[in-house]
């Protein structure tokens, strides 16, 4: 096998480490020793990808936020309806969550524990799901009245944020969609000043 492609499969296997490790003891239970010993790779080749715990599990949490942000991207149409959206974006939201429960625990409860730098790069996340939400309400909205101001969509993305990590910590991540009329009731209600 290629040397790149042996490099790739180390660091793969240190991101899913040390993210299986975090949602099963929590941040500031797992070590370097841990992830190494979940990943079968030695101490050597986590530092040569990796600082720290920390900078690994950061990085293992952006892509959890990529691959939010990319299913974020894909719901979004000129031309659909403010409702079709607002589900849709919940959805994209949710679902991955749903589907691999250890990596909601993980970027959703734990992350917290990760440290001042997660905490920034989860704020900074968080900015970015709602700059995308008010682009794309701008785009759909058909009267300037019906805009909110940027702190209304950042309030609304953390949140929906703190509803969904309170059901994963409460184990509740089977039911995570039966979240989404509520959610979308109110939102909308929110967006448009109308009862739905």
């Amino acid at each position: 096998m290629p040397r790149e492609r042996i490099a790739a499969a180390q660091r793969e296997r240190l991101l899913i480490g040390v993210t299986e490790l975090i949602a099963a003891r929590g941040y500031a239970a797992v070590s370097v020793s841990d992830v190494v010993a979940r990943a079968q790779v030695s101490r050597a080749v986590f530092y040569g990808f990796f600082a720290d715990k920390q900078e690994c599990a950061v990085t293992a949490y952006d892509r959890f936020i990529e691959v939010l942000l990319t299913g974020l991207a894909a719901t979004m149409r000129p031309q659909q309806d403010l409702t079709e959206f607002v589900d849709a974006a919940l959805r994209a939201y949710i679902t991955p969550m749903r589907d691999d429960p250890v990596v909601g625990r993980a970027f959703q409860v734990e992350i917290d524990a990760m440290g001042a730098p997660a905490r920034r790069r989860r704020r900074e996340s968080l900015q970015l799901f709602a700059d995308a939400l008010g682009d794309h309400h701008r785009q759909l909205a058909a009267a300037e009245s019906e805009l909110l101001a940027p702190s209304a969509y950042r309030g609304v993305v953390y949140a929906v944020r703190q509803l969904v990590s309170d059901e994963i910590e409460a184990d509740n991540t089977a039911q995570l969609l039966e979240l989404v009329p509520e959610l979308s009731g109110w939102l909308m209600r929110m967006l448009t000043g109308e009862q739905q």
